[in-house]
């Protein structure tokens, strides 16, 4: 199973649907919201990525914004 992290923020649409669609294809994923966890902020700028959703798979950065085609590809 793959370990699966979604950084969010409050008000984010993008960062909504993301966690709808891995939840209507079945995909668990732990959320890190960058509004209340300073160190998911850290963590996502030091990946080199200043906007969420980012979806993380294994600790390293797959899906930057909200892309549907490419979070059905977790389920393969």
């Amino acid at each position: 199973m793959k370990n699966i992290t979604v950084f969010t923020k409050d008000g984010c649409v993008s960062c909504k649907m993301t966690k709808e669609t891995l939840k209507q294809l079945g995909i668990e994923f732990t959320e890190r919201n960058i509004n209340h966890d300073e160190t998911a902020i850290q963590e996502l700028i030091s990946q080199g990525f200043q906007t969420v959703p980012l979806v993380m798979v294994d600790g390293v950065p797959k899906i930057a914004v909200f892309r549907p085609d490419k979070l059905k590809e977790l389920t393969a």
